[in-house]
């Protein structure tokens, strides 16, 4: 497979989950997605956060197209991230809406085992920065939007019923 390949799946996909984000800051209850995180540091701090993660996809991408040879669990590893997580807006409108959670918790925990692997993937290489932007991804997956977001999120949701 072609690197040239792999560029184009995170194009293309990063434009999916860019769009997805945008499709719900439309969205009468946007404020909803903040899943019961409510204090503005917080908020700042998922917010670069999130951005710090962003960061480090693009650049073991970076990495990966520019030095190696990539095989196809590198096209599966990063799509697993970028398919969930451009259905995540929609998938937590659906969940606020029918309250059941399972598909949420779901598409999270996907995003997560994707990331753990793809961290593993990296303490691999010789370079262990990529390690470090491999960890970021699971920080940010798999510590704040999986546990601590879901279970604010949860909360939040079920004190209407």
């Amino acid at each position: 497979m072609t690197n040239v390949g792999f560029l184009i799946e995170i194009l293309g996909g990063g434009l999916l989950v860019l769009y997805s984000y945008y499709w719900a800051s439309l969205q009468p209850n946007a404020g909803h997605l903040w899943g019961g995180i409510s204090h503005p540091l917080l908020r700042l701090f998922w917010g670069i956060s999130g951005l710090t993660t962003a960061f480090g996809f693009l650049f073991l991408t970076f990495f990966l197209t520019r030095y190696e040879d990539l095989t196809w669990d590198y096209y599966v590893l990063f799509a697993t991230i970028l398919i969930p997580a451009s259905l995540w807006a929609r998938i937590t409108f659906k969940a606020m809406e029918t309250r059941r959670y399972w598909l949420l918790f779901l598409d999270l925990s996907v995003v997560s085992i994707a990331s753990i692997l793809i961290a593993w993937r990296m303490w691999t290489f010789q370079e262990k920065e990529l390690f470090l932007f491999g960890s970021i991804l699971v920080f940010h997956h798999l510590w704040l939007d999986n546990i601590i977001w879901f279970y604010y999120f949860i909360r939040e949701h079920e004190q209407y019923d």
